[in-house]
């Protein structure tokens, strides 16, 4: 495909300035028929290596997906994370991460990572579907073109950068900083897809938040069942972090801060979640089964003196 595109270009049958009639170049078409196109079952790791070469091929040659003015363009998303609008082609992008058919692929964050390079760093229109990728694939553009729509904390950037030296450091001089969010999402939540920095994390008084939902979810029907920590390590297929937060006893079955009543955010990871991951909850729902039954063992007769003879 590549060379037939640079015949193009070579003949003057097509220009690298090309744009079609809503100002999208040929990169962003690429990535808009990729999306719209391309079915899950096809993601293979040759695929997306094939997609990752003609989108660094368009990149070399100059174009972006830069479209700040793009807002006038965008489509409904609604796939398991409600009503949203797309306005960019990073957003559009996005639809690869959620799972299809029950079915999710490894191979899909490490292309929307790519096409994030590309992307001008807007997040407002990808807030949405963070818990399905490392955070890390779209805040990173925006620490390195400095521009936001509200401050980044150090603490958050370091998360970001993947730094522990730097985290660190920002904890010292802002151990306030630890309880803060960005974007709506707080320190666990921006460090799933960074496994070290997550148990470096669980380990100071951001534990505190392991049973914190993101703000996303009040502003999205539906959406809290996907809004917990353990939910994006879930849906985002990164079984360290998964494993670290269900190690640390996290809820796995977190109550509406408001309502007080189950969200289903078990049911709900399992449901977008691969086989490995399943095993992981598989693994520590059996062994808090186990200390469970220890513990009221060992307590039986305290147990027993609670009750009169005629509960049991």
């Amino acid at each position: 495909m590549k060379e037939n595109v640079l015949t193009l270009y070579k003949n003057g049958q097509a220009s690298i300035n090309d744009v079609n009639e809503r100002s999208n170049n040929h990169l962003q078409c690429f990535v808009g028929v990729l999306v719209e196109s391309l079915d899950h079952k096809l993601l293979t790791h040759e695929v997306v290596d094939v997609a990752i070469s003609m989108i660094r091929f368009y990149i070399e040659t100059g174009l972006t997906c830069e479209e700040r003015d793009a807002t006038l363009y965008g489509f409904g998303l609604g796939r398991m994370v409600g009503y949203m609008d797309t306005f960019t082609t990073l957003a559009k992008s996005t639809i690869l991460l959620l799972p299809s058919g029950s079915k999710t692929t490894d191979q899909s964050p490490r292309l929307v990572s790519y096409i994030a390079s590309a992307s001008d760093p807007v997040v407002e229109d990808v807030i949405k579907m963070i818990p399905y990728a490392d955070p890390g694939h779209f805040f990173t553009q925006i620490i390195d073109h400095e521009t936001c729509v509200e401050k980044i904390s150090p603490v958050a950037k370091a998360i970001l950068i993947r730094s522990l030296t730097d985290l660190e450091s920002a904890i010292r001089l802002s151990p306030e900083s630890l309880l803060e969010r960005t974007q709506g999402l707080t320190v666990l939540h921006l460090s799933i897809g960074w496994p070290p920095g997550l148990s470096f994390l669980l380990g100071t008084n951001a534990n505190l938040l392991l049973d914190t939902p993101d703000d996303i979810y009040k502003t999205t029907p539906g959406r809290l069942s996907l809004a917990w920590p353990f939910s994006y390590a879930a849906a985002s297929h990164c079984v360290e972090s998964l494993d670290l937060l269900l190690q640390a006893g996290c809820s796995l079955y977190p109550k509406d801060p408001e309502r007080g009543n189950e969200t289903g955010a078990l049911s709900y990871a399992l449901e977008v979640t691969s086989t490995e991951r399943a095993e992981v909850f598989a693994r520590h729902m059996a062994r808090r089964r186990r200390e469970l039954f220890a513990l009221a063992r060992s307590n039986i007769v305290r147990i027993q003196s609670a009750f009169p003879p005629s509960w049991y």
